[in-house]
Parts: C-alpha cells; sequence; structure tokens
C-alpha cells in the first residue's frame, strides 16, 4: 500500500503533461452525470431543508466530501498479492494472463471497494446520498479491448524499448498498474454484499480516449492524428508517477513519444470509443431513418395483423467497400428498427442485409467486421441479436443484383460518382489531365456527362426492379453545387495529382504518353444533372434531394480556425485518402514503383494549395420512393 499512496497521484502543476492539462475526459464524466448529481442532491435539500420543514428542524449547514478528486475509486489499493511474475509482459489484465491473474485482480477489486462503501456507510447520515463514476467496461469479459486495449499499447511500446536495451525486462515483468476496471454487475454485486446502500441508478456511457465525447464524429484523419497525442498525454498524467518510481525518469519521454505512435496506428484500424465516408454517412442518418421508418409503417406496422406482415425486411448496401464503415448504416439502421419495435410492442422482423460490392473487394475482411458486429448486437441487443442476417453479394451494381420486387430498402453512399467505364473517345484528347479541367475540350465533358447519364439510368432501372412497390432508396454521391462541370470544388483535386504526375513527367520518372492516356472514371454531378435522370427514368419521386459539405480531410466543413499545423497534418491525410481510393487504378496503369513518390509529391503540393483555398467536397444525398403501379421492362 505505501508504494500506491507515495506514488499514486496525478502529474502535478499546469504543464503540458500534468493532469490540470488533460483531464479533459473526466471534463466531460462530471458533465455527462450533471443530472444525476443534482438529482441526489436535490433529494438531499428535500429531506433535510424542505420548505416545509421548519426553521428548528432544518440543518444549518449540508456537509458534502468529493474522494479521489483527481485518482477515484478505480484505484486499486495495493497491485494484487502475487501476479507479479505471473502476468509476464503486461502492465495490466490482457488476453495472456493466466486466469490467477484476472481472479486476483477482481478478489481486490471486490476487498476495496467493500472497504469504501462500509467506510462511506458509516460517514453518512441515514438517507444521505452519493454519487460514484469509476472507469469500468460494459463486457462480461474483464480481458476485453475495451478496457485492456489502452495498457496493451504501452506494453508494445515499452516492448520495443526493450529490444533496444533501453528498458530491462525484467523490469517490465514485475510491474503491474493498480487499477480495475469493473462491469455493472460487478459493481452491484458488492453494493448487495455490503448491504448499506439502495441503488437510484446505475448506468454507463462513453467517452473517448482522448476525452471528447463518444457521439461526435471524430471521424477524420486529422482529428484520429491528433487525438492520438491528446491520449498520449492524458496517459501520462495519470501513470507518470508510477512509471518514473519503477522504471527511471529518463525514459518517460521516449516511452510516450512511441505510445503515441502505437495509439495512432491502432486509432486508424479499431475503434477507440472514438474518414470522409463516416462523416458523410453520419450527415445523412437523420435522412436514412426516416426512409427505414417509412418502410416499417408501410410493411410492419402496430396496426397490421399477423398475416399481412412481412417476415422478412430485405435491405442492400450497394458499394460498401470493406473497411469498418460498411457496417455503420446497418447499425443505423438496426437501431431504428428495433426502437420502432419496442415503443409499439412488436416483436422484431427478420432483417436480411446484403451488402455489395465489385468482385474483387475484400470480402474477407468486410466479414470479419461482421462477426464483431454481430458480438456487439449479441451484447446490446440480445432480442435483436438472432433476427439480422449478413450475406455478401459481389457483381456491379449498374446490372441487376437481385430477383424482382425483393427489396425494400436500398442503400449506397459514395460510390455512384465511379462510372462503369472511362468515357470512350478520350485517347489523347484530355491531355496531361486526370479528370475534367478547364482545359478539356467541351467533347470531353459532354462524354462524361453521357457515361454519368447511361450508368445512374441503369442503376435507378435496376434498383426499380429489384424494390418492392413503395421501397425505399437513399444514394448519397459526391457532386458539386455549381452548373459548370469544371469548377473548382470538384476538379482541383485531381488537378493537383495531375500536376505531381506532370512534375514526374518533366524528372523523366514517368512516361508522358502514360499520363495523356489515363483518366478517371469518376463523376460528380449537379444538383440539376441527378434530377434529370430520375425524371427520365419514371420510376421513383424523390422525398428529398440536398446537399451538405465535408472537408477533404474528412472533418467537417463548418470548423473553422484551424491551424497551419492542423493543415499540415491534414494535406499528409488527404493524399493518403485519396491514395486508398486510386492507388488500384493508378498502379496498374503507371506501374507500383512510383506510387510512393506520386502521393509524397501530392501530399506537398496538397499543403500549398489548402493554406490558400478552402477544401472541402460537395455531397449529394437523394432520398427517393418507388412509385407504385409500374411495369419496368427486365434489365439485364
Amino acid at each position: 500500500m505505501d508504494q500506491v499512496t507515495q506514488h499514486l497521484h496525478m502529474n502535478k502543476g499546469i504543464a503540458e503533461t500534468s493532469y490540470a492539462s488533460n483531464s479533459s475526459a473526466q471534463k466531460i464524466s462530471i458533465y455527462k452525470t450533471k443530472a444525476v448529481v443534482e438529482k441526489a442532491i436535490l433529494d438531499i435539500l428535500s429531506k433535510f431543508h424542505g420548505s416545509a420543514i421548519s426553521t428548528t428542524e432544518k440543518l444549518k449547514s449540508i456537509c458534502i466530501a468529493d474522494l479521489g478528486c483527481s485518482s477515484g475509486p478505480n484505484a486499486l489499493l495495493v497491485v494484487p498479492r502475487g501476479i507479479e511474475q505471473r502476468n509476464k509482459g503486461n502492465l495490466y489484465i490482457s488476453k495472456s494472463s493466466p486466469p490467477s491473474v484476472v481472479e486476483a485482480y477482481l478478489e481486490q477489486f471486490n476487498t476495496d471497494f467493500m472497504v469504501f462503501l462500509k467506510c462511506r456507510s458509516a460517514e453518512l447520515v441515514d438517507g444521505g446520498r452519493m454519487v460514484l463514476t469509476l472507469l469500468g467496461r460494459r463486457s462480461s469479459d474483464p480481458t476485453s479491448k475495451e478496457c485492456c486495449s489502452v495498457w496493451d499499447l504501452l506494453v508494445t511500446a515499452f516492448k520495443d524499448m526493450i529490444t533496444k536495451g533501453m528498458v530491462e525486462e525484467e523490469k517490465l515483468d514485475s510491474f503491474n498498474f493498480t487499477n480495475y476496471f469493473p462491469s455493472p454487475e460487478e459493481v452491484q454485486s458488492v453494493i448487495q454484499s455490503e448491504g448499506s446502500f439502495m441503488v437510484d441508478q446505475l448506468h454507463t456511457y462513453n467517452v473517448n480516449w482522448d476525452g471528447s465525447d463518444s457521439r461526435e464524429d471524430r471521424s477524420s484523419a486529422t482529428d484520429k492524428f491528433r487525438s492520438s497525442y491528446d491520449t498520449a498525454k492524458c496517459i501520462r498524467a495519470v501513470s507518470e508517477s508510477l512509471l518514473v518510481s519503477h522504471f527511471r525518469e529518463e525514459i518517460i519521454d521516449e516511452l510516450f513519444c512511441r505510445y503515441r505512435e502505437k495509439v495512432a496506428n491502432y486509432a486508424t484500424k479499431e475503434k477507440t470509443e472514438y474518414t470522409n465516408l463516416k462523416k458523410s454517412l453520419y450527415k445523412t442518418k437523420g435522412v436514412v431513418e426516416e426512409a427505414i421508418l417509412d418502410v416499417l409503417s408501410k410493411f410492419y406496422s402496430s396496426t397490421m395483423s399477423a398475416t399481412e406482415k412481412l417476415k422478412n425486411i430485405c435491405i442492400a448496401d450497394l458499394g460498401c467497400s470493406s473497411g469498418p464503415n460498411a457496417l455503420l448504416v446497418v447499425s443505423y439502421l438496426l437501431d431504428t428498427i428495433h426502437e420502432k419495435c419496442r415503443e409499439s410492442d412488436s416483436v422484431m422482423p427478420k432483417i436480411l442485409v446484403f451488402l455489395n460490392d465489385l468482385p474483387r473487394n475484400d470480402f474477407n475482411t468486410l466479414f470479419k467486421y461482421v462477426e464483431s458486429f454481430h458480438d456487439e448486437l449479441r451484447k446490446t441487443k440480445e432480442d435483436a441479436s438472432g433476427k439480422c442476417f449478413v450475406a455478401g453479394i459481389p457483381g456491379t451494381f449498374y446490372r441487376r443484383l437481385f430477383p424482382s420486387d425483393s427489396i425494400h430498402f436500398v442503400h449506397s453512399s459514395y460510390s455512384i460518382h465511379w462510372l462503369s467505364q472511362v468515357p470512350t473517345g478520350n485517347d489523347k484528347s484530355n491531355k496531361g489531365n486526370l479528370y475534367i479541367t478547364k482545359s478539356s475540350p467541351p467533347y470531353i465533358i459532354e462524354a462524361y456527362l453521357k457515361q454519368f447519364k447511361k450508368d445512374f439510368m441503369a442503376f435507378l432501372k435496376c434498383r426499380s426492379e429489384e424494390l418492392v412497390k413503395g421501397g425505399r432508396t437513399v444514394l448519397t454521391l459526391m457532386g458539386r453545387r455549381s452548373l459548370d462541370p469544371t469548377s473548382k470544388e470538384c476538379c482541383s483535386l485531381w488537378e493537383l495529382l495531375a500536376m505531381a504526375l506532370n512534375d514526374m513527367v518533366l524528372e523523366g520518372m514517368v512516361e508522358e504518353e502514360k499520363v495523356d492516356l489515363f483518366n478517371f472514371p469518376i463523376y460528380y454531378p449537379s444538383l440539376e444533372e441527378v434530377k434529370s435522370v430520375i425524371h427520365s427514368e419514371g420510376s421513383f419521386s424523390v422525398n428529398q434531394l440536398e446537399t451538405f459539405q465535408v472537408n477533404w480531410d474528412g472533418s467537417d466543413s463548418s470548423e473553422d480556425g484551424r491551424s497551419g499545423t492542423d493543415k499540415s497534418r491534414s494535406s499528409y491525410l488527404i493524399a493518403n485518402s485519396i491514395r486508398a481510393v486510386s492507388e488500384p487504378l493508378l498502379a496498374s496503369h503507371f506501374g507500383e514503383e512510383i506510387i510512393n513518390e506520386l502521393f509524397s509529391r501530392f501530399g506537398e503540393i496538397v499543403a500549398n494549395y489548402a493554406a490558400k483555398e478552402k477544401t472541402e467536397y460537395t455531397n449529394l444525398v437523394i432520398s427517393a420512393t418507388k412509385l407504385p403501379g409500374l411495369t419496368t421492362e427486365p434489365v439485364r
């Protein structure tokens, strides 16, 4: 206990790594629990200082205690006994920890929390209230990522330093943090066993590692880069005193520099309760919810008889790709359906979800996310976990994918602006360009528009065949507000990439003819062009058609005042974003060997451009309903 009481204090002062400068998560927690605290203190007032109480009965003083004002009840009094050498290579519980170590941590928490409650029981007056906020977990598994990964990443930083001889391996093996992240069930169990308290409320909420609210969409690469820095500072502020007492002060700067890099890499791949596409999905969430509620009202209303209700609701997400965003819209839809059925006291229908993309999409990675999605569903919506079935459908959405009259809701995000092919007849006539520009001949611009109209018409005809009457579709695609298809808002990004390629041509690194022969199969339509195709095809009525902006790096275009440092980082991340969507096409035409150099130059060009110009995409969102009574010709 002596070591913990001696060294378990937050970093002092107001410097960059101090607790005072790195406690935003705690500030969010105080804000989140404000209503709970207010309810408790109002209850105290009503009992001991109410207006109905006579002056002689009213208390003259109300005593309030804030315990562990910078450490809190997560901190154990001692390291659980005997775990040092048994938890080799870890700083806390992990998947590799022996069961005895996990049990020892839980036992120590139970002992400490029991002591805490007994002490407070003795100190509080009868009817006194208490509000406790502590870090915990939702999962029943004490080794789950939600509570262990932040420490696992710190371990990997330590192990890197061990391999370089900067830290002794034995030192790591003999150190464990004195904290525990309990589940609500574990907390409830100790409270019941102690027996002095009645629980008024016990619930969970989430805060990002960097202290931002988990409802905030911190999805851009810039945010994640900045977030990793803030996370490292936060963990340093709460752990440095213990680490210094065991490992020496001189390793700390290097340790947390490495740790920040680990967090940054992790944050690009995992959910840390915590680019462009996710922001787009978030922006269109309300539109998607309205459409699926309309589908429910038509095909699964609480006023319908059991025989009239559909047993299955079929949803298709077209152009889903393979990242974690692929299931984000499915989560939105399932949340909406689950909540609506709960409100109407109805049994949920079975939800069939079809995830579509081109055959060379990484469906193996996608299905790994499906497995995690189902695991999360079992934890959070047990009654819905057996009702959602997900399948992959490879193929181009410019052709038929499903049987006639089989789909109730179609969603597509950031896909329909990709054309089925490069417009024919370009050859070398769009010389030095990768897309439409001010220097493109008029017939090149016309060819791009013609190809978009042809493809979008085919898309709508196919979906008209596949959707049931009254079925809904929500489509989000990149577009433009301007009537001019060569305007900066849709062309400048590709012009900057062309500049990088043309610089490499001048240096003999790329053949000029190769550049002249290459064009991206993409088109950014205006609202008017989209409306025109929908009207000409004739199968859909438009419920909503609007635009919104997202910055090139995925941050919200309403954010302003970003520093030069932010913009510099942003340019690097924009280059990575464009590389992610364009590299396969570029590598197949120019060769893989030029790609690193190309995007290094592109990042520098973007940085210069972003210092002078606003960098944002225009997105179009379309919500439409299949008209009743249509007989469409089959599309093959």
